[in-house]
């Protein structure tokens, strides 16, 4: 299945910060599938340079998303991510979203870990 994900910080960053986006154990993000489509950002993260993009990573079911430029105010952020649904219908545990001032994830810049749900439907 595949999800966009798109939310806003409540805070800008400087270059150097991460975002973290964990989801529920319940989900497996697609990790054997060519790297260009299993996960990206669609928008609302610019690279650094042209010989700096922005980057992802993924541990277990936590995607890092660092190497953009900074930016002061913040604006809508959108990803795309290709998961296999969870095997039980009905609302998941949240999507907790973070930000950290650098890759060493010590300073907490922003954290929703409440609102970020999604709801599998039964097949019809």
């Amino acid at each position: 299945m595949d999800y966009h994900l798109t939310f806003l910080l409540k805070n800008g960053l400087a270059e150097g910060s991460v975002i973290t986006l964990e989801f529920p154990a319940t989900f497996t993000i697609i990790s054997d599938a060519n790297p260009e489509y299993k996960y990206y950002v669609r928008y609302g993260l610019e690279d650094i340079s042209e010989s700096s993009p922005v980057g992802m990573s993924l541990t277990g079911n936590t995607l890092t998303i660092s190497n953009f430029q900074g930016f002061s105010i913040p604006s809508e952020i959108s990803v795309f991510i290709r998961a296999r649904n969870p095997a039980t219908t009905g609302q998941t545990t949240p999507v907790k979203i973070r930000s950290y001032t650098t890759w060493a994830k010590t300073v907490l810049v922003d954290e929703d870990i409440t609102k970020a749900f999604v709801t599998i439907a039964a097949k019809p």
